[in-house]
């Protein structure tokens, strides 16, 4: 029975009343499955610990020390994040070790994990300017996977951190970057926070191109071969020159024909003879001993294959 004296709902009153309590029974279950854990202001001094990192990271002059930097700035971040979430939960009255907290962890963790174990693997591949790509991009996936248990906002921030990342990775090639190692090749490449490393990678790769112009003249064509160093010394040149327009030529001829010391010719034409590419006989003329040399068989395919070779050379700084 209902006490005297208190009012009597109509129909409609208790339908309303139902629709009211309904609505607010849906609102309070939907807000004890979000973890609404997420600081605020902790994201706040997580983003300016990253903002240090990567001023202080801009002016280090090693990939380790770049590295150190990072990874210094990332255990700062998460000890801020795991604080402030400490404090916000008990603050509401819960727990991180709650069912939405587990679940909110399960699906923030895995690209953390996976976030790390890329970090080495490109570090060892040495592609280190990778990093901050993929850094970018994997916790905006942890965090937009943990926003679906959490509020709106944490899911809009999760989307912005992986658009961010996917910018970083495919960004057009450019000058230095504060968030790429200073050492590595992709923070002389990628679009960067200053001119002057945009200027020192335009200087390098146009060092890069005078050199390549000037050790092949036409890129297009074919590389050149490699010239017989034993037979390129001019003195060796010379000998094995002289011997090939003659069936052979002693030591006294040699040296008349090339204007050479008896120590000089002597030296290069052992050098010639321990090639296999000439041959000599001893023996005496007029009571008077004589070395007379020739040029052998793989001698003289040496000489015609260098000969051979110069011509390449010739034909290929030709202008077409």
């Amino acid at each position: 029975m209902e006490p005297a004296g208190a009012p009597t709902l109509g129909p409609k009153a208790l339908a309303d009343r139902a629709t009211e309590d309904l609505t607010f029974i849906r609102r309070a279950m939907e807000r004890a499955s979000d973890f609404t854990a997420v600081p605020g202001w902790g994201g706040v001094a997580m983003g300016l610990t990253a903002l240090a990192a990567a001023a202080v990271a801009l002016r280090t002059r090693s990939n380790s020390q770049w590295l150190g930097i990072w990874v210094a700035a990332a255990v700062v971040a998460a000890s801020i994040g795991v604080s402030t979430m400490l404090r916000k939960a008990r603050a509401a009255g819960s727990s991180l070790n709650s069912a939405v907290g587990r679940r909110f962890a399960a699906a923030f963790c895995p690209a953390v994990v996976a976030g790390a174990l890329a970090t080495v693997a490109l570090v060892r591949a040495g592609q280190t300017g990778l990093l901050p790509g993929f850094w970018l991009l994997l916790y905006g996936s942890a965090v937009a996977s943990g926003g679906a248990l959490s509020v709106a906002p944490v899911r809009a921030m999760g989307i912005g951190f992986l658009l961010l990342g996917g910018a970083a990775l495919f960004a057009p090639q450019a000058g230095g970057t504060c968030s790429s190692p200073p050492g590595s090749a992709s923070s002389r490449s990628r679009s960067g926070c200053g001119s002057r490393g945009n200027m020192a990678a335009k200087t390098e790769r146009r060092r890069g191109a005078v050199s390549t112009r000037a050790a092949q003249p036409a890129t297009d064509r074919a590389p050149l071969p490699e010239l017989d160093r034993v037979i390129h010394e001019r003195m060796r040149l010379a000998i094995v020159s002289a011997l090939a327009a003659a069936p052979s030529l002693s030591f006294a001829e040699l040296k008349q024909l090339l204007g050479a010391t008896d120590g000089n010719l002597s030296v290069h034409a052992r050098k010639l003879e321990d090639a296999g590419y000439v041959a000599f006989t001893k023996g005496f003329q007029d009571r008077s001993p004589r070395t007379v040399y020739r040029l052998t068989a793989s001698g003289r395919r040496a000489f015609q294959r260098y000969l051979t070779h110069l011509e390449a050379l010739v034909a290929h700084s030709r202008p077409r």
